[in-house]
């Protein structure tokens, strides 16, 4: 169905007025028309995008990465690209700070934030709600506890030498057919 033949089936129920408030109905643009149209809204983005304030740069860098966050944890499939340390940096990032400025405000040691960055070591809650608070509570620390859950949960499932060593330490495991 095309756009005119939409239009007359709507204008069966609705007025005029309605339709106009209530659906957007895109043109039909020729090639040329639509390259302008992109031209024009991509001006007005960058227009935009220079009046805002570092504060509003921030909050929406991190409504973006909260949003990212929510998608791949929400997502059944593991990336190791995507782990605690990458989303990490991509935080560090938004606040356009080192990491000796940012391990300061968080009250975290140098070196324990490069071996968190690192993926040499694993953050504790502790450090999860600071994340958050220092987010000004716009990325939760469930949310973080979920991103490193996401990880664990791909190890264990994977892990079978571990779980080969687990067993060798075993004695006497409970047993269905005993």
């Amino acid at each position: 169905m095309n756009y005119e033949q939409y239009y007359q089936e709507m204008k069966k129920r609705l007025s005029d007025e309605e339709i106009a408030e209530s659906a957007l109905i895109p043109a039909d643009l020729s090639e040329v028309e639509r390259a302008e149209s992109e031209t024009a809204f991509q001006k007005l983005r960058f227009e935009r995008l220079a009046q805002m304030t570092p504060a509003q740069k921030i909050y929406a860098d991190l409504l973006q990465l909260r949003f990212q966050l929510e998608d791949y944890v929400s997502n059944p499939n593991f990336d190791p690209a995507k782990d605690f340390p990458s989303y990490l940096k991509s935080y560090i990032h938004i606040f356009r700070k080192n990491n000796k400025q940012f391990a300061a405000d968080m009250d975290v040691h140098v070196s324990r934030l490069s071996r968190l960055l690192k993926g040499k070591e694993m953050p504790n809650i502790e450090l999860m709600y600071r994340l958050e608070l220092y987010s000004g509570e716009l990325i939760p620390a469930i949310l973080w506890w979920k991103l490193l859950s996401k990880k664990q949960e791909f190890e264990i499932q994977r892990n079978h030498e571990q779980r080969q060593l687990a067993r060798a330490r075993i004695k006497n495991a409970f047993s269905q057919s005993a």
